[in-house]
């Protein structure tokens, strides 16, 4: 949205829902499914050459460039291509340190903390009601808080489809809208592991 000139203009998408899960194409000829969430951020050294899309239709992280780059762990990409960056298609929650074998539920909302030591994308992944982290440097996909399988793990931070996430870059904070909690929750991230707490 040109909010000087009150114009408004499609960077992706067709029109309507798309099942494509590698992407590829320009912007505007390349069919999506549900964006939910989009946050401006780096690709391949550039300042703010990628828009980052969370693509809960598809269970994907996508990337928009704006200008040319590379993304971890894959090609060149020119000025308006549209690609997937992270997820396998697959509607699960998985880890891993290759992007494309990592798998997520819904993701729905992203927070971007591009500096050191952080360098990831944040991301609320719905449907598996967990906060995972998407490096930068080299596209690994893990876990943060919430989702555990393991009944021993993390019983302190039981979320329910988490829609939202915003990062303080000063206080080290990541807020979460926790949506079915019907709460903010805040997650405090060190070099130590974090801490998850209700924040209202």
């Amino acid at each position: 949205v040109d909010l000087v000139q009150g114009r408004v203009s499609t960077l992706a998408g067709v029109g309507s829902q798309g099942t494509d899960k590698e992407g590829g194409a320009m912007g505007p000829q390349q069919p999506i499914s549900s964006p939910w969430d989009v946050t401006l951020g780096t690709a391949g050294g550039a300042e703010d050459n990628v828009l980052w899309i969370a693509m809960a239709g598809t269970h994907q992280i996508w990337a928009l460039f704006l200008a040319d780059g590379k993304l971890p762990r894959g090609g060149e990409s020119k000025a308006g291509t549209c690609v997937r960056w992270a997820g396998s298609g697959s509607e699960e929650n998985r880890n891993n340190t290759y992007p494309h074998k990592a798998s997520f539920a819904q993701p729905s909302g992203l927070a971007l903390a591009a500096e050191e030591p952080w360098s990831c994308l944040f991301v609320a992944d719905s449907e598996s009601s967990s906060i995972r982290s998407l490096a930068l440097k080299d596209g690994a996909v893990k876990h943060l808080v919430g989702g555990e399988m393991d009944p021993l793990v993390g019983v302190d931070a039981k979320l329910q489809h988490p829609l939202g996430v915003a990062w303080t870059r000063e206080q080290s904070l990541l807020y979460v809208a926790d949506s079915y909690n019907h709460k903010v929750t805040e997650t405090r991230h060190k070099a130590a592991p974090s801490v998850c707490r209700s924040y209202v």
